[in-house]
């Protein structure tokens, strides 16, 4: 459960991260308001139906006990699945993230839109939470109430939204308190060596963290706990404490280890499995969980998980130049306006994304927690506990969960199997041998790949962002085209984006001394003679002929806005009033913009204007 989720909470947070933030335009917002509250209330009465009728065929004895137990984890599964895709057209089609970010703190637009959308995909989780309690509750004994079993599952989940938010907050400081470092935060190579870096802090000191959030407790003094200490301690494994894990109102039966380093290392036991097994196979479980620290397993987690984020990164550099140096690329992300849209690469290479998470996670992360799961199973032959104390661990396990038991597993051998596994260990050793020889093997294949990948992604690297390798990519083209209108107009754009305010005066003047019928380049040098920061560029004059020409061309909000500020710095105030008030008139986003932009002209106005 807990891997499936952060596979679901991961792709809700793509999704939302690479979203366009700008509305679409196409409804209004408080139309993208109340078409979200319908599909809330149609996934609340379809969770309310369906699960209604799994609980009125048990109670008419259609269905077993484990029958329904069974559907039941299978249904919270498919409605967690249906939750995100209805979160994902929200988002494209309400403009979720626009409505999330009217709200947002200056500055922090990455952190608090990851939070508020998590906030709404929690909601969406929620409802199934909620109608799975009141029609299943009782029977799966997981909770006392249906608000309390929310409340539980959100925390349970949270140590995947925390560490997520807690870097995003942090690009956001370091976009606030370093001016000018948004273009360096946004290279892909040190966005992978930063997360990297936060990977390993977080690995070390998030268990205290996690710890809390899983209501977990020290085990209280007693002979058990005495012998557990002593046997981690005569195979050289620490732990800060021994924790009785109470997550999820008691409910699941399992144990855990976590922790890269012994002062922040916990060894987790739930109150369920503590009950269900004696004292002798509590060993056999304890000797399992150690066998994860004394085979390093946490710390290879860690080496898989960066080993995806630099398998990805380099797939989404490549998905980057296709985008950024091809023309097909370029007609893709190119609006209707002729502009440039960056944000655009995100949004097409997010499906491939979201599949490569998907495989890497499922297939290769997957197939390593197989393994380890074994060969901490067989750590009982290295450790001296009685391996039939872990089969009869497993065996009681396995009546307590029933059906369940025997269910293929993505990361975990079902019981049977593992069962299977320790008795052909028992009768001969030497399995555990070649298990253990065969994990070493495919780990050194793994970590020799990775590190061969890592190198040609650093050689093949750019070391420029996006915007300088786009802008790289089109004077490499011009030099075979020089007469393409289009790629100076984009050039244009681009300089501007990096403040390179000469080199984007000179690609405009290029466009439209190659055809002056393109308002929208007319426009835009005319919004550059009149904002630019190099005050040698400034030429108000200029800019309003630019002006007046692109707005004779094509009435838009963006085009007479620009107007407005050329007549109101020509001192035109009056036409920069009838301007401004075309320009809101037009508009259907920003248009607390234009309202500031129309009051300003208003102010200008000298008495006796009207």
């Amino acid at each position: 459960m807990i891997l499936s989720n952060f596979l679901y909470f991961i792709v809700a947070i793509l999704f939302f991260s690479v979203a366009p933030s700008a509305p679409s335009g196409v409804f209004t917002p408080a139309q993208d308001l109340l078409a979200i509250l319908v599909i809330l209330l149609g996934f609340w009465h379809f969770n309310r139906y369906k699960f209604t009728q799994l609980r009125i065929r048990l109670n008419n004895e259609e269905i077993s006990l484990e029958a329904a137990k069974k559907e039941y984890f299978t249904r919270i599964n498919i409605y967690f699945i249906f939750a995100i895709i209805l979160f994902v057209f929200e988002i494209f089609a309400c403009d979720l993230k626009f409505l999330v970010l009217q709200t947002a703190i200056p500055g922090f637009f990455e952190s608090f839109g990851i939070a508020g959308g998590l906030v709404v995909f929690i909601l969406h989780l929620s409802i199934v939470w909620y109608w799975g309690f009141r029609t299943m509750g009782d029977v799966l004994e997981i909770g006392d109430s249906a608000m309390a079993y929310i409340r539980s599952n959100i925390k349970f989940n949270l140590f995947i939204v925390i560490p997520w938010l807690i870097f995003s907050i942090i690009f956001d400081l370091l976009r606030l308190l370093l001016p000018g470092s948004q273009i360096i935060l946004n290279t892909p190579i040190l966005r992978e060596i930063i997360f990297c870096l936060f990977l390993v802090v977080l690995a070390i000191f998030a268990p205290v963290l996690i710890a809390r959030l899983w209501d977990c407790e020290p085990l209280p003094p007693s002979k058990l706990k005495d012998n557990i200490i002593a046997f981690c301690h005569s195979r050289g494994v620490k732990f800060k404490d021994i924790m009785s894990w109470n997550a999820l109102g008691k409910s699941l039966v399992t144990a855990g280890v976590m922790g890269l380093v012994s002062p922040f290392r916990y060894l987790m036991i739930t109150p369920t499995l503590m009950n269900l097994l004696n004292e002798d196979e509590i060993m056999a479980v304890v000797s399992h969980e150690v066998g994860h620290v004394k085979k390093r397993h946490l710390l290879l987690y860690l080496v898989f998980l960066m080993g995806f984020f630099i398998f990805s990164g380099y797939i989404m550099e490549l998905v980057d130049d296709f985008f950024l140096t091809t023309s097909t690329g370029l007609d893709m992300i190119t609006t209707s306006r002729g502009v440039v849209d960056l944000g655009m690469v995100q949004v097409f290479s997010l499906p491939l994304l979201v599949l490569l998470f998907i495989v890497y996670f499922r297939f290769v992360f997957g197939y390593f927690m197989r393994i380890f799961e074994r060969q901490a199973d067989g750590y009982c032959f290295e450790s001296g506990i009685d391996p039939d104390l872990m089969v009869s661990s497993f065996m009681k396990l396995g009546a307590r969960l029933g059906e369940n038991s025997k269910k293929p597993n993505w990361h975990h051998y079902n019981l049977s199997q593992r069962i299977d596994f320790i008795k052909k260990g028992m009768a001969n050793p030497g399995i555990i041998t070649l298990h253990d020889k065969k994990v070493k093997r495919r780990v050194i294949t793994f970590v020799t790949a990775l590190t061969l990948f890592t190198a040609v992604f650093f050689n093949a690297y750019t070391g420029q962002p996006n915007l300088k390798r786009l802008a790289t990519a089109i004077e490499l083209k011009l030099e075979k085209t020089p007469d393409d209108v289009r790629l100076y107009s984009f050039l244009g754009e681009i300089y501007y984006q990096l403040k390179e305010w000469k080199a984007s005066e000179k690609a405009y003047k290029y466009a439209i001394g190659l055809d002056y019928n393109q308002p929208n380049v007319l426009n835009n040098l005319a919004w550059l003679l009149l904002t630019s920061e190099d005050g040698s560029l400034r030429d108000p004059e200029r800019a309003l002929k630019l002006a007046r020409d692109a707005a004779s061309k094509e009435k838009a909000a963006h085009i007479m806005d620009t107007l407005a500020e050329a007549y109101y710095q020509n001192q035109m105030y009056w036409e920069a009033f009838q301007a401004a008030k075309k320009a809101l008139q037009l508009s259907t986003d920003n248009r607390s913009y234009f309202k500031e932009q129309l009051e300003k002209m208003k102010k200008a106005l000298k008495p006796g204007g009207d």
